[in-house]
């Protein structure tokens, strides 16, 4: 149950994913982004946006809902966010929010989120059964306790299989990245068009750091289809740096192409 309301524009830098609060089940809340949707938003007028849903606490804005347009808003570079802040009594509470407005906001709920609801419930309020469960989060009796059964299951599973890494979901993440990157650069070199390559280049001789031209190097040779460096990472840069202190990184990697 909310107790105060205040509608606000936000910085996104104020913004703060219920996983990173570190509440507890706050990554539980939190459904899978659909891309999809996103790009749809992304194409669209942030002023028709609704206000995201969030609370305050002492780490920042702790988004409850709203990860779409948040997301979109990242990608458009934007500086603010139209937000609605609520105030809650306990964590609890904020996570119910968060499960409440999966299944009434925007994309409608999936058969996953809503089993991850009803197996919350069953966790956070024991004397609650079934039926009452089932009603919450609109599934069947039955629905609810094989929901319940699976992630208890699943629950074991990761227990005896703790500190191992998914590389399904590694492998998803770092895919994630790579398109959010070809996007932003593709519309960074639609911005600079109108400059020559030599132009560019002498902005980023000027501006750009030398630990971060030698990161944007790798990604050029990756992108140009060449050999990638054998090393990586602090020691390459260290190696490169003292082999090269009189030299750009930049102009040394162009000068090779």
């Amino acid at each position: 149950m909310a107790y105060e309301e205040k509608h606000l524009l936000l910085s996104l830098h104020d913004l703060i994913s219920l996983k990173d609060a570190h509440i507890p089940a706050g990554a539980f809340a939190m459904r899978p982004l659909d891309q999809t949707h996103i790009e749809q938003l992304v194409e669209s007028d942030s002023e028709s946006w609704p206000e995201i849903e969030t609370t305050l606490s002492t780490q920042g804005y702790i988004v409850i809902d709203g990860y779409h347009r948040w997301e979109a808003a990242k990608i458009k570079q934007l500086e603010h966010i139209k937000a609605i802040r609520r105030t809650y009594a306990s964590e609890q509470e904020i996570i119910e929010a968060a499960f409440q407005a999966n299944l009434k906001h925007g994309l409608k709920a999936s058969i996953q989120a809503r089993g991850d609801y009803a197996y919350w419930l069953h966790l956070s309020f024991p004397a609650i059964d079934q039926v009452e469960i089932a009603r919450r989060v609109g599934m069947t009796q039955g629905g609810v306790s094989k929901a319940i059964k699976k992630r208890e299951e699943l629950a074991k599973h990761v227990e005896q299989h703790e500190g191992k890494v998914d590389e399904q979901e590694r492998q998803r993440v770092m895919q994630q990245s790579c398109k959010h990157f070809a996007r932003g650069a593709i519309r960074f070199l639609d911005e600079v068009k109108a400059l020559s390559d030599e132009e560019l280049l002498q902005i980023f001789q000027e501006i750009v750091k030398k630990e971060e031209k030698i990161k944007l190097i790798r990604v050029a040779r990756l992108l140009s289809g060449n050999p990638p460096m054998q090393m990586t990472g602090p020691l390459r840069l260290r190696q490169f740096a003292s082999s090269n202190s009189n030299q750009d990184p930049l102009q040394h990697w162009t000068s090779e192409q």
